[in-house]
């Protein structure tokens, strides 16, 4: 057992991550394990939504929120392509992403 480090509340890991999982709607894939403290599901699921989730790029190593990055990704693919998928290629920050994807479009 763990102890959640922002309330106190001991709890089991892979129950917390089972019910970050269940109960978070993202329009990316989320990991409970990229918080960088331990956290009750309560909890994570509290910082997820007060906008405290981050990556980081296997790209750049840059850490970013991917729901601000989703946004200048597409800001920065628009010109060339309709729908893109920002983790085409991985983990990816904005500038890594819209990169890889565009290099893939001038390399068809």
């Amino acid at each position: 057992m763990k102890r959640c480090e922002k309330c106190g509340k001991l709890f089991d890991s892979e129950e917390a991550e089972f019910e970050f999982d269940s109960r978070v709607d993202a329009s990316f894939t989320v990991s409970y394990y990229q918080f960088n403290i331990y956290l009750c599901a309560d909890c994570a699921i509290e910082e997820y939504e007060n906008g405290n989730y981050f990556e980081t790029c296997e790209c750049c190593g840059k850490s970013f929120n991917p729901e601000e990055d989703k946004h200048e990704f597409e800001r920065l693919v628009s010109h060339k392509i309709m729908f893109a998928d920002m983790y085409e290629f991985g983990i990816h920050c904005a500038d890594c992403a819209a990169e890889k994807v565009l290099e893939k479009l001038d390399n068809e």
